[in-house]
């Protein structure tokens, strides 16, 4: 009896793996109709993600039949995902994350020379061989486009006002705004820093800024009242926190001159103006008069 389940088993295996091996698909298809169905099988490729694939790929070919791509973006998807597949990028979560930054960024309305420039990032990341920094490129992509989100997880959002920006690559991919609001979530609070640019490096997860106001509204002021002025700054868009020095700081119930010092600013829970700590001013001079 055991030695009838070895020879079950044993043909069991070959037969599974065998039909896999056959089903393998090596390069996609230039055809745009093929190319979406090659695309679909090797998604289902992956255990149990059959509905997921289903739904994702319906999103997909509704924004691709429909000529939301031109001619040249097409050719540049079907490069890159060719690309990724001789890499052996893996179905679940890159190629996952790259279909959905390709449904992101038709919703954006960047043109195609942001299409190529942000396309060719993912190839010199690829060709880095460094799995991570790609996963993570991909990743800040798909809700980059959709959402205007730099920075993602389930206790802290980074987002910006802008439509105005480009993707550079120098040792690492980054993109340059030359002017925006930066938008800080979490915990049910938000905090803002206007009229402010920079450059983000998506796999550093890193914004370093220039220039910008902070206001103290949270705290019942008006932006009238109360102001930074902020110079440069760097923030790790995985905290909720920043320090900015060399800072000007306004306010006109006590002082008729800014004064220079930094700014510590948190997101908390639970603020109210009453309650409100941040943003806080810390004076370079530390002997004030205030009446």
């Amino acid at each position: 009896m055991k030695y009838y389940t070895l020879i079950f088993f044993t043909l069991f295996t070959a037969t599974t793996f065998s039909g896999l091996s056959q089903s393998k698909i090596k390069e996609f298809s230039k055809d745009s109709t093929k190319f979406l169905s090659e695309l679909g099988d090797y998604l289902k490729s992956a255990p149990n993600r059959e509905a997921e694939t289903k739904d994702l790929m319906k999103q997909f070919e509704e924004v691709w039949l429909q000529g939301a791509y031109t001619e040249h973006q097409k050719e540049g998807v079907h490069k890159v995902s060719n690309f990724m597949l001789k890499k052996k990028m893996s179905p679940y979560p890159l190629f996952q994350n790259y279909i959905l930054s390709l449904i992101g960024f038709y919703h954006s309305g960047q043109t195609e020379d942001s299409f190529d420039a942000w396309a060719q990032n993912i190839e010199k990341l690829a060709n880095t061989n460094n799995r991570n920094k790609l996963k993570d490129y991909l990743k800040f992509s798909s809700y980059f486009f959709e959402e205007n989100a730099i920075y993602k997880s389930n206790t802290v959002t980074w987002k910006i006002e802008t439509d105005e920006y480009f993707f550079e690559y120098a040792e690492v991919p980054f993109i340059v705004f030359p002017s925006l609001s930066l938008k800080c979530f979490a915990k049910k609070d938000s905090s803002i820093i206007y009229n402010t640019s920079g450059v983000f490096y998506p796999t550093l997860n890193k914004f370093e800024g220039k220039t910008g106001n902070v206001y103290w509204q949270r705290a019942g002021f008006s932006k009238q009242e109360v102001h930074a002025e902020l110079s440069k700054y760097t923030i790790n868009t995985k905290k909720s926190n920043y320090t900015a020095d060399s800072v000007l700081f306004h306010n006109t119930f006590w002082f008729n001159k800014p004064l220079e010092g930094k700014i510590v600013e948190k997101v908390l829970a639970n603020v109210t103006p009453q309650k409100a700590s941040y943003p806080e001013f810390i004076s370079y001079d530390k002997r004030i008069k205030i009446p």
